[in-house]
């Protein structure tokens, strides 16, 4: 099994767990708790598959772009071919004429200069996509340890873990810029307080699972056509991101069935 499918299977156990505790409280004692629960563990697993999403759509659009690019290059790079070969035949007419050897050497430098940039444009593209996709290897399996936690300790350790993802993205991804953004010191204490905080295990873990969701959110709109310029506006998209998620969640679990 790949990271990602047993990081679902993990959450879809975690969601279980939840589901049959409800179910053993009974439909008269409504555990908003248990409520609250299962929205987050289920919001985070809708959440990993946005970005899984994410990164399909960035990279069709990178794609996309390059393509144009490329078409442009190679048209222009086919002109050049022809006027060198045009080029090459005047000097062969004429092997003593400094200005058409001039010409062609010109023209042999423009080749390779635009030989080059398609070649940089496709590593250009590797080079972006290329990291989001580790990352999601490394999340999903860190998520899948947070599921398995059988104590605060690991809880934090993999809560850690998990909320150091964004900042690696960053570093790792040419087009973000690697200082200035993520704060991951001040997320890392802020996360491991907020699960110390927590009533009991069940809540600790719940907790860490909202972190987790606003890793992933940050992840998502860092590899969007309009990713976070501060630590604030990341903080604040990813907060109102994740109120919106599970708010939609919540409307569609409560929507009463059609006759």
């Amino acid at each position: 099994m790949t990271p990602i499918e047993k990081a679902e299977r993990a959450l879809n156990h975690k969601i279980e767990q939840i589901q049959a505790r409800m179910a053993a409280a009974g439909a008269e004692k409504t555990r908003p708790d248990l409520v609250q629960g299962l929205l987050i563990w289920a919001s985070l697993g809708q959440a990993i598959t946005d970005y899984v999403a994410a990164i399909n759509t960035s990279a069709k659009q990178r794609h996309a772009e390059l393509k144009e690019k490329q078409v442009a290059l190679v048209f222009e790079h086919d002109n050049l071919l022809r006027a060198g070969q045009a080029q090459l035949e005047r000097f062969k007419a004429n092997p003593e004429d400094a200005a058409i050897r001039a010409e062609l050497k010109q023209t042999q430098r423009n080749m390779e200069a635009i030989q080059k940039t398609l070649r940089r444009g496709a590593a250009s593209l590797q080079n972006e996509v290329n990291p989001s996709i580790r990352i999601l290897d490394t999340l999903a399996d860190h998520v899948r340890r947070l599921c398995e936690s059988e104590d605060k300790i690991e809880i934090k350790r993999w809560t850690k873990a998990i909320v150091q993802q964004p900042e690696a993205l960053y570093r790792a991804h040419p087009a973000l810029p690697t200082k200035g953004i993520i704060d991951t010191a001040s997320w890392e204490m802020s996360a491991a307080a907020a699960v110390d905080e927590a009533n009991d295990f069940q809540e600790a873990q719940d907790r860490a699972a909202f972190q987790s969701m606003l890793v992933l959110e940050i992840m998502i709109m860092a590899i969007s056509a309009n990713p976070p310029q501060s630590t604030e506006e990341a903080t604040e998209r990813a907060n109102a991101s994740v109120a919106l998620r599970t708010k939609n969640l919540m409307a569609r679990l409560t929507l009463p069935e059609s006759s």
